[in-house]
């Protein structure tokens, strides 16, 4: 069983530091055996790796924020039924890796939990080539994690790896029927899995429908908000308009009359 995440460049950190062992404390974790595992990947310190990616990225143009999927991570579970060569396994499921994901800049192997797997982990860059109005190319290195990992290949992705893992060792190893980091997870588990996940979505996708329902009600009470205030606003200056008229007629009203004496006998 194969298990794929992202994760923006502090995630990366905390899990970077998980993989190696650094510090971690849990619970599913046999420190004794820790010893026993061992990195596949570069020889560098894989965060240094990340950061110099990071860099080579935005010095060819591509832009890279704080929400950027800087590693994908993929977990591959040795089945509990595997007889053949284990060390030949992992490195052949980070043979498929490597070629699917992106730039590897880690794969432990743990033998200190459940089962023993590994932790591929790589940036998802993409090349892209862009050509100016001189007509000179320069190549764009963009993570792009939305670009590799996308629901086709999942659909595919532990179908095409039992397959290059049975190109090496001739027969299927059960990869689709493997164990996950916790243990075996049997067909009918993941036919059950799937319908509560399937079952998840469709409420999420209600829930969201109706959070953008009401958003658009809350928008038109708004607006006929602010139109009833403007309403308001300009009902208010007339009454004023109005109200200093009528003050004037009525301060004309309260003078008495003047009779000109002009032309009266004495």
């Amino acid at each position: 069983m194969a298990h794929i995440e992202k994760f923006t460049q502090s995630a990366t950190f905390a899990q970077i530091k998980h993989d190696k062992r650094d510090g971690t404390k849990d619970d599913h974790i046999d420190p004794s055996r820790t010893p026993l595992n061992y990195n596949m990947g570069p020889e560098c310190d894989p965060w240094q790796l990340v950061k110099d990616n990071i860099a080579m990225s935005k010095e060819s143009g591509g832009r890279v924020n704080t929400r950027t999927v800087a590693t994908v991570s993929c977990i591959v579970t040795l089945p509990k039924d595997f007889a053949g060569d284990v060390g030949l396994f992992f490195e052949t499921a980070k043979e498929f890796l490597d070629q699917k994901l992106g730039r590897c800049v880690s794969c432990w192997v743990h033998f200190d939990e459940a089962q023993p797997h590994i932790h591929w982990r790589g940036c998802p860059i993409v090349e892209t080539v862009k050509t100016d109005e001189q007509g000179h190319s320069t190549t764009v290195h963009q993570f792009n994690a939305k670009k590799i990992v996308t629901r086709s290949m999942l659909r595919t992705f532990h179908k095409e790896l039992d397959d290059h893992l049975a190109s090496v060792f001739g027969h299927s190893v059960g990869i689709i029927n493997g164990a996950t980091t916790h243990g075996n997870v049997t067909v009918p588990q993941l036919k059950k899995q799937q319908e509560k996940t399937d079952k998840l979505r469709e409420e999420y996708d209600t829930l969201v429908g109706d959070y953008n329902a009401l958003v658009g009600d809350y928008n038109a009470l708004c607006k006929q908000v602010k139109f009833l205030k403007d309403t308001i606003a300009r009902l208010e200056s007339k009454l004023k308009q109005y109200a200093h008229i009528a003050d004037e007629v009525l301060a004309d009203d309260s003078q008495p009359e003047r009779t000109s004496t002009r032309g009266v006998e004495r």
